[in-house]
């Protein structure tokens, strides 16, 4: 079992000592995330390279993996999302300093020595979790609940099973 990171870090210290956090945080933890839960089951696997990277950019690269349970919007049943998110961010101080990063970085603005680690985690998941989450069309329990009213429907068409059928026959009279 992987330990459980810290609420807090202090993101520049980090970098500075070139450390590296890998540790698991709960899903129930991501209070922003909780609407398209189906659940909060499972932990989150986070493993964080701080340092100096490319064209000396310091950041933080690392990935996130896990399972999250989404509620499917076609069937509001539990979908099962594979988290794999690669995370690449670049500490700027100011909103200006954002135009020098290299590509491929996100900007990470610090403006205060702590910062909130699963807030940070989660602005990811968000990131990587669809506005509207749905099963495959396969998969999904409202699809084959939508095809066998369909069917009924056309079934009854073809029977002559028709609630107004009565009103015809009053209309003739």
């Amino acid at each position: 079992m992987q330990p459980r990171l810290p609420d807090w870090i202090d993101p520049v210290a980090l970098i500075r000592q070139g450390r590296i956090l890998e540790g698991t945080l709960p899903v129930a933890r991501f209070a922003r995330l909780a609407d398209q839960l189906y659940d909060s089951d499972g932990e989150i696997r986070v493993e964080l390279h701080f340092g100096r990277f490319d064209a000396g950019v310091e950041g933080i690269k690392g990935h996130i993996t896990g399972e999250l349970h989404l509620t499917c919007q076609r069937c509001l049943g539990r979908m099962d999302f594979p988290v794999e998110q690669e995370i690449r961010l670049g500490l700027v101080e100011s909103e200006a300093m954002i135009e020098r990063l290299p590509e491929g970085f996100e900007p990470l603005l610090v403006t205060e020595d702590r910062l909130a680690l699963t807030e940070l985690i989660e602005d990811e998941l968000l990131l990587a979790v669809a506005d509207f989450p749905k099963h495959s069309e396969q998969e999904c329990r409202a699809q084959a609940t939508d095809q066998d009213s369909a069917e009924r429907e056309i079934a009854d068409a073809e029977r002559g099973d028709n609630p107004f059928a009565a009103l015809t026959d009053l209309k003739k009279h």
